[in-house]
């Protein structure tokens, strides 16, 4: 009986294998890019190749073998089939780095290209560690068939999810993307989910490899505990050294393993998947910046504290700003007026009302970009002068990674001496730290909000709010029933709850308001029907159609009219008032939609050119009196400006940032420009003559974020007031 029912199992298991098996190469020759060979390359470039007759052999053939392996009995002989056991599982790394890397380039149509694409060192190095994990899979499971299998089906995951990473978001699968698997899922049911050829062909041959190793049975790997115990201990032992070399050393930074700031999916072509995560996990590791101590940001922070004796309405006192070399940075804060204005040269701080809306994927494309639309996109938003200041705002992420730009924006520290691929709010974020809402509270702020029209735990949000000292937090749960435009809440619907929220905070208190606002209409992706909005917007230029562009657009417009409402409002209020609107970061749209407006790929945009997809659009409106402007800015400079115009009571921190732009009106993870619109790179670039400026940034950012022990919180604007208290009772607080 025993053994009728273990062959049962295993006849349904080769049926099941043999069907999954077959639907996956039907699926690929019923795809549409068999015929035209589509690829999204890891360069961003979409390439049309053309079917290949050498591939469609090598997918038949792998489907046949593997299919065979299935249902033709094994007939070698006890002997053969161990060496096949074993050849079997030390091929598997092999054949699954050249499987998942030819997955992930897409330039190319055959596996052995992965050689010339990466190189056989980087391939060699990536062996080490895949071949380290099929160790522990050997070790654990005593079989040679089961921990290659596991293996393949490991490596084979992971390139799956390279690929859908970089599908939806337009950005590679990196370590951080661990901790925001929250905000993935939560917006994941919006997309649609269709594999490319490439990944097709490598799930099958995945798949046809399994079933050929499979074939000669199982074997066992140890015949007593003692030699497996030993190779336990060498497999510790190599991973624990694998780990500190790679991990903690600059050993492959040395080989050229290196990680593109502005697209990081080109590491992936150069180094290959694997490696290029790797090389992520190391970035996120934050040293104590070189020359850091406490007496040196003692000395920063005492050239920007207010003179004693004076209020704000005294001139603000900066002398010795500039500590950089040459002519460029020699620049003296004593002979700047950047923070002589406002508060500090009307007499008296105001305290307005302060209304922050970081507006989902907001640009006004056509301010920048070289298009015709059958309809003005953002008619209001461009056409608003009186009592504003506006321009490009320069952020840190492309496509994604909201809450980086909202990191820089409430604290004014920059990305840009943080890992490329982290995310502050998920991995650094633990405790109380100073912040624009617990500034304002210290001022005399009181009701103030944190706002999001969708799930607390995007970003750790909830957790995130708590800590900065938010008064009271709204998510999605307070929005049912509210508008929605595809599925998210309504702009419109989002500014008529700001609205609510300060009415029903002036009916409690006098005091100033202030509510930080993350809308979400705009989010990703733009595959729904532009038509079933009353205003669709089309793009008119081009020869082709660019239907995500015509829905952003769209969107963009209801933005717009959410916008007009809100200051129209506030224009009839006797309130002081200011309103901070931006986008966090532009949209990931088609690639011939670009093509159309450039002329080119931002495959073939160089750096300085790339820059332009790492800006979105601002403005600061007051209802009252302020200079009006046009100035580009980096996201970390948002609230010392708006302080700045708005005249509002400044923190040491603000004079520093305001005296920094000046000189560097830009400063991101992307690079900076100074003030003759010189583009430089990283900051770590020592030839830079504004280097000795930025390091002087570099230790108050890690003094602000990481040196909690010893940071000055009175001159990032003192901490969250009463930390230990929750914020007010809410549906939304209870949501996440």
């Amino acid at each position: 009986m025993k053994d009728s029912n273990t062959k049962g199992r295993v006849r349904i298991g080769t049926l099941l294998g043999t069907v999954f098996l077959l639907a996956v190469a039907v699926y690929y020759f019923a795809h549409p890019d068999f015929y035209l060979n589509v690829n999204l390359r890891t360069d961003g470039e979409e390439i049309q190749t053309g079917t290949d007759f050498l591939q469609i052999v090598l997918v038949i053939l792998f489907t046949a073998l593997g299919a065979a392996a299935l249902w033709v009995p094994c007939f070698l002989n006890e002997k053969q089939k161990k060496i096949h056991a074993v050849l079997g599982f030390w091929l598997t790394s092999v054949v699954m780095i050249f499987v998942v890397e030819y997955a992930n380039i897409r330039a190319h149509r055959y596996f052995w290209w992965v050689v010339y694409y990466i190189g056989v060192k980087k391939l060699f190095l990536t062996w080490v560690v895949v071949i380290l994990f099929a160790g522990w899979f050997a070790v654990l499971t005593n079989r040679w068939q089961t921990s290659a299998m596991i293996t393949a089906i490991v490596v084979c995951s992971f390139g799956v999810t390279c690929y859908f990473v970089y599908a939806l978001r337009g950005t590679p699968f990196l370590a951080s993307d661990l901790t925001t698997l929250g905000t993935a899922a939560n917006v994941a049911a919006g997309y649609s989910y269709r594999l490319d050829s490439h990944t097709t062909v490598m799930i099958l041959m995945t798949t046809a490899w399994c079933d050929l190793i499979l074939w000669s049975g199982e074997h066992k790997i140890f015949s007593s505990w003692k030699p497996r115990v030993v190779t336990l201990i060498v497999v510790f032992a190599l991973s624990i050294l694998t780990e500190r070399v790679y991990i903690h050393s600059q050993f492959l930074l040395n080989r050229g393993v290196t990680m593109n700031t502005f697209r990081p999916i080109k590491s992936y072509g150069v180094n290959g998947s694997i490696l290029t995560f790797i090389r992520s996990i190391q970035i996120m590791v934050v040293e104590e910046p070189d020359g850091y101590s406490l007496e040196k940001v003692k000395e920063i922070e005492a050239r920007y504290l207010e003179p004693e004796g004076t209020g704000a309405s005294s001139e603000t006192e900066k002398a010795g700003a500039s500590s950089g070399t040459g002519e460029a940075g020699a620049s003296s804060g004593a002979e700047k007026t950047g923070a002589d204005t406002g508060a500090e040269k009307a007499g008296a701080a105001v305290q307005p009302n302060v209304i922050y809306v970081m507006d989902e994927a907001f640009s006004d494309m056509q301010s920048w970009m070289d298009f015709e639309t059958d309809r003005e996109v953002c008619p209001f938003f461009s056409g608003l002068k009186e009592n504003t200041i506006r321009g490009k705002l320069y952020v840190s992420s492309y496509g994604g990674r909201t809450a980086n730009t909202e990191y820089e924006v409430l604290t004014g520290d920059s990305m840009g001496f943080l890992p490329v691929s982290s995310t502050p709010y998920q991995l650094y974020i633990k405790e109380p730290m100073p912040n624009l809402d617990a500034t304002l509270e210290n001022q005399g702020y009181r009701h103030t909000v944190g706002m999001h029209p969708y799930k607390p735990s995007g970003y750790n949000r909830r957790t995130v709010y708590e800590l900065f000292g938010f008064d009271r937090l709204l998510f999605e749960d307070e929005f049912a029933g509210a508008e929605e435009v595809y599925g998210r809440v309504s702009d419109l619907a989002d500014i008529d709850r700001v609205i609510a929220e300060y009415e029903e905070a002036k009916r409690e208190s006098d005091a100033p308001f202030f509510v930080f606002n993350v809308t979400m209409q705009n989010h990703s992706p733009y595959t729904w029907d532009v038509n079933e909005l009353e205003e669709p917007v089309h793009v008119t230029s081009g020869s082709g159609k660019y239907a995500d562009a015509d829905v952003y657009l769209s969107e963009i417009h209801l933005s717009d009219k959410a916008l007009e409402k809100l200051v129209h409002y506030f224009e009839q209020t006797d309130d002081p008032t200011v309103i901070v609107f931006f986008g966090d970061h532009q949209p990931l749209l088609e690639d011939p939609f670009y093509k159309m407006v450039y002329g080119k790929t931002m495959a073939e945009m160089k750096d300085e050119e790339l820059m332009q997809f790492y800006h979105s659009n601002y403005l600061i409106w007051a209802n009252y009196d302020i200079e009006e402007k046009e100035m580009d800015l980096s996201s970390n400079y948002l609230a010392p400006v708006m302080k700045q115009a708005a005249g509002m009571e400044l923190t040491g921190y603000d004079r520093f940032l305001l005296d920094l732009h000046e000189d560097l009106p830009i400063v991101s993870l992307n690079g900076y420009w100074d003030r003759d619109g010189v583009y430089y790179g990283s900051p770590d670039n020592e030839k830079s003559p504004w280097y000795d400026r930025l390091q002087e940034y570099n230790l108050l950012v890690y003094n602000h974020l990481f040196d909690k022990e010893n940071r000055t919180d009175d001159f990032f604007g003192g901490n969250v007031p009463d930390p230990g208290e929750a914020p007010a009772d809410n549906a939304a607080g209870q949501a996440g």
